[in-house]
């Protein structure tokens, strides 16, 4: 249970309330969809067997841009386990999608959906938001927030996020 400022000596942080929310959907199934992806469908079903790496994103987002590299340098690393699939979501339409991809270099699958299908699932959390899925489809990680600086961003997903991939990958 959350406490306010004048129950407890020290408040909680936003870091430690996203921590909080998150542990709430760990166990949980990732929410039903079907995106597009390119010339790519893809919904649930699709993805059974697989770990999933799932990011939510836009481009007015700082956090989101600073972890764009890291998030290529990811994908290259497991794109090809044919037991691995990355997927990205983001409310830039279309045609945005396609500028950015060239302007930021992004060689993983981008899906346009509305602001509110963003939110529904990414857990109604803000922005950057990651989810790593389990192989039945589960949420097993979820990641919200990050740092406007690169280095910070990449050190993150070099650790946490890789070696919770790669510990999915090995169960």
């Amino acid at each position: 249970m959350a406490q306010n400022k004048e129950d407890s000596p020290h408040p909680l942080s936003m870091d430690s309330l996203f921590r909080m929310k998150a542990k709430e959907s760990i166990g949980k199934d990732f929410p039903s969809f079907t995106a597009t992806f390119g010339s790519l469908v893809i919904n649930n079903d699709a993805l059974k067997g697989k770990i999933v790496f799932i990011n939510f994103w836009f481009e007015a987002c700082p956090p989101c841009i600073a972890e764009l590299p890291s998030l290529n340098k990811l994908y290259d690393t497991f794109c090809r386990n044919k037991n691995f699939e990355f997927l990205s979501f983001t409310y830039e339409s279309p045609g945005k999608i396609s500028l950015l991809k060239k302007k930021y270099g992004l060689r993983y699958k981008v899906a346009s959906v509305s602001s509110q299908e963003c939110y529904r699932l990414n857990q109604n959390n803000g922005f950057p938001t990651s989810i790593i899925l389990n192989r039945e489809g589960k949420i097993i990680h979820l990641y919200t927030g990050g740092d406007e600086d690169r280095k910070k961003s990449a050190q993150f997903i070099a650790t946490e996020v890789y070696n919770d991939i790669q510990e999915a990958l090995t169960q």
